[in-house]
């Protein structure tokens, strides 16, 4: 699949944060590996596992990083990078979930835009 691509700035005034380069349709990515798959498998996994389990995109431009915590709360690490060969910046985050029906929330709103993104792709294929 094609990647769509085209010059953007984005601006995050209140962080001081400001971002100039391509822009990416990330939907292949997301949907064509696993995103959701991999987070369904941490909500089943309600109980706990032992080390560290991960997750990238096909262009490894977004990273999943996922750690069992003490007290039933699912730690992850969610990386979005910039691509090979410049891989000039790297923007990292963390989120806490409940293990159990937060992340199977979670896992489900991840299948629904991962659907929507497909949705769309596919309506502006057969409308150009």
């Amino acid at each position: 699949m094609g990647e769509a691509e085209e010059d953007s700035n984005a601006r995050l005034p209140h962080q001081g944060l400001r971002a100039m380069g391509k822009r990416r349709d990330l939907g292949a990515d997301l949907g064509g590996d696993g995103l959701g798959v991999f987070l369904t498998s941490l909500a089943e996994d309600f109980r706990g596992w032992k080390g560290v389990r991960t997750w990238h995109s096909l262009g490894c431009d977004l990273t999943l990083s996922a750690e069992h915590r003490h007290g039933g709360h699912v730690q992850l690490m969610w990386g979005i990078h910039d691509r090979a060969p410049s891989e000039e910046w790297h923007f990292p985050t963390t989120t806490v979930h409940a293990a159990g029906e937060d992340m199977r929330n979670l896992a489900a709103e991840v299948h629904t835009l991962i659907a929507g993104r497909r949705e769309v792709a596919e309506r502006g294929r057969l409308t150009t």
